[in-house]
């Protein structure tokens, strides 16, 4: 019985460690993007171009950026996907007093409300002194 236990469990530590499973999308794949390949470019010339030349012909750097990459990009649609939350939530009031959506709700709102910030003025910041 214990072997059958070690068995099941280096079994299932093998498959999460080895498994490439596909999911909506392609998530939780790894390796190679047949569709990033410029076909065009000589490998033996110019090895990075035709590796990943597809897919910065179809992503150019965007102005305000000075590289730009997969993850780049992974990284700043995290970072609006983040945004519009913090902003929905902010935008309702009346979530259950001591809720996590309520203090999320009432931190981001009020470092968003710049009205309120610059009356304020340095109000808030004299009491460290």
């Amino acid at each position: 019985m214990r072997i059958l236990r070690i068995g099941l469990v280096a079994a299932s530590i093998s498959a999460s460690v080895f498994g490439q499973g596909v999911g909506a999308k392609g998530v939780g794949t790894k390796g190679i993007e047949p569709g990033d390949i410029n076909r065009d470019a000589d490998p033996c010339t110019d090895f990075y171009d035709f590796a990943n030349g597809a897919w910065r012909a179809r992503n150019p750097i965007p102005p305000a950026m000075q590289r730009w990459s997969r993850r780049w990009a992974a990284g700043e649609s995290s970072k609006d996907r983040l945004k519009e939350i913090l902003d929905d939530v902010a935008a309702k009031p009346g979530q259950p007093a001591g809720s996590v959506r309520q203090e999320i709700g009432d931190f981001y709102g009020a470092c968003m409300d710049e009205r309120a910030i610059n009356r304020a003025g340095i109000m808030m910041v004299e009491c460290w002194r």
